[in-house]
């Protein structure tokens, strides 16, 4: 007697597509506001202070510094031909310092997200 067993082989044949499951919607927003600053500022001021000298020179007397002082002679020519130091201007500089403030706009930018629903609305949804 002959018996026949069947011998059975599966095949699988998987293919995909593509569904709509919806979107993200993303918004950006920018925010400003004023920012409070403080900083240095340095000024230059001179003072000038008329020395008096009238003394007799043989030759005009060039400029000169002491320290942080320009002194800048002033001669005057005199009928008998002599070089006479009239004055002397004595140029100090000073510097001072200030604190100012003010204000500047600085920008952040914040983002939302908010999913949308798929156009077929009877797709399922994939995650």
């Amino acid at each position: 007697m002959d018996k026949r067993i069947p011998i059975v082989e599966e095949n699988l044949h998987v293919h995909t597509r593509t569904v709509d499951s919806g979107g993200v919607r993303i918004r950006k927003h920018v925010e400003e506001h004023l920012e409070p600053i403080e900083l240095s500022l340095h000024r230059d001021a001179v003072a000038v202070r008329r020395v008096p000298v009238d003394r007799v020179v043989d030759e005009p007397v060039p400029t000169r510094e002491d320290g942080d002082t320009l002194i800048i002679p002033v001669h005057e020519e005199r009928l008998v031909r002599q070089w006479v130091l009239v004055e002397e201007l004595h140029v100090t500089r000073r510097t001072t310092q200030a604190r100012a403030t003010g204000e500047v706009t600085l920008r952040r930018e914040s983002v939302s997200f908010e999913r949308t629903p798929p156009e077929n609305s009877d797709a399922p949804p994939t995650d």
